[in-house]
């Protein structure tokens, strides 16, 4: 569920109706001040700055390690076990990564630490046949794998 229009309250009556007749009959019914934001938008999505993308976030070495962990799904268990730490403070580094990134969930949190570089974006990885490829090239068999 979205909306389906935007008008600004000093809309006049008239206007509006008429906005939501438009909406009613499968219209979108916009302010063209907001149109213009909109069609700019979609034409060069770039050219839309958010103050809230240049904040600076500093995270401790530890936060980005458990922020790390998280982000490949392991559990605050599985975190803790791996950086030896007790459940509670994996929990706590969590809540203070929250905090800081101003997000609630460990999706956003996640994806925020991705969008400023925190953590890094998981390159994809190789299926069973590349890796072969790969290993063949390296050992110099270059003929297994690209036959002439």
């Amino acid at each position: 569920m979205g909306a389906d229009g935007y008008l600004l309250k000093e809309i006049n009556p008239k206007d509006l109706y008429e906005g939501i007749k438009d909406t009613l009959n499968g219209g979108a019914a916009m302010n063209p001040s907001i149109a213009l934001k909109t069609l700019k938008l979609l034409r060069n999505p770039i050219d839309i700055q958010n103050p809230r993308d240049h904040e600076e976030i500093s995270l401790s070495k530890r936060e980005v390690e458990v922020l790390e962990q998280l982000s490949t799904g392991l559990s605050y268990t599985a975190i803790a076990e791996n950086l030896f730490l007790s459940p509670s403070t994996v929990r706590k580094h969590i809540e203070n990564i929250y905090k800081k990134l101003q997000v609630h969930s460990k999706i956003e949190a996640v994806q925020k630490a991705k969008n400023h570089n925190i953590i890094l974006k998981k390159m994809p990885e190789l299926t069973g046949i590349l890796c072969i490829q790969l290993y063949l090239v390296l050992l110099g068999l270059h003929s297994l794998v690209f036959p002439t």
